[in-house]
């Protein structure tokens, strides 16, 4: 049976959220509630990579008895679905397809990154602001008994709006915006949280 999301956390986490830091969750929800995000949890097949190349660079980077073996080959799995292959080995996983983001400067990037433990979410959303449109988190790669679950992110603005959010004036601009949907009562329970710890920042700064 499920347990009730907490208001404090965004639906779609509740399940998990005992794996997730709490700063990554916030940010999380932040960028789906402005609509940068379209997420999804899934449960990972327990079945490996049919891709040849995919196999061979699995099998040449971890022994069979190395979890993230497994959790590699799970994903890759659930990835060859929609066509998604090859895929590079590593402490990240990349797609061999790329996103040319500037052919002027051959500026590009994968289509696709894996990273393998929700300790990771901060720092996997930093990719969309480094170009990369799809990027899943596993959440629990050494889970043995479990079904691995991962949380499979795509960024629906354009990889610039993360960008500027990250290291220039985009975040200023966020929270006037989430400061007025406040202000007129629009904010959803989960966001409720993550304003108030943006008061008690800004409070600490101040004194």
């Amino acid at each position: 049976m499920r347990r009730a999301a907490r208001d404090t956390v965004h639906p779609l986490l509740a399940e998990v959220e005992k794996l997730i830091p709490r700063s990554a969750g916030q940010e999380f929800a932040l960028f789906m509630w402005a609509g940068w995000l379209d997420a999804k949890l899934v449960e990972l097949p327990p079945q490996q990579a049919t891709d040849p190349v995919t196999g061979r660079r699995f099998a040449e980077h971890w022994s069979e008895t190395n979890p993230r073996f497994r959790a590699a080959h799970a994903v890759a799995s659930y990835l060859e679905r929609e066509g998604v292959g090859p895929l590079r080995a590593g402490g990240t996983i990349y797609s061999d397809e790329r996103e040319m983001l500037d052919a002027e400067r051959d500026y590009w990037q994968p289509r696709l990154a894996v990273h393998f433990g929700a300790k990771l979410l901060q720092w996997a959303l930093f990719d969309f602001g480094q170009g990369i449109p799809r990027v899943l988190v596993v959440l629990n790669p050494t889970a043995r008994k479990q079904w691995l679950r991962a949380l499979d992110m795509r960024a629906t603005v354009d990889h610039e709006e993360f960008f500027h959010f990250q290291h220039g004036e985009g975040r200023r601009k966020m929270i006037e915006r989430l400061a007025a949907a406040h202000c007129a009562g629009e904010l959803p329970d989960y966001m409720l949280e993550f304003v108030d710890s943006l008061r008690t920042r800004t409070a600490r700064t101040a004194s």
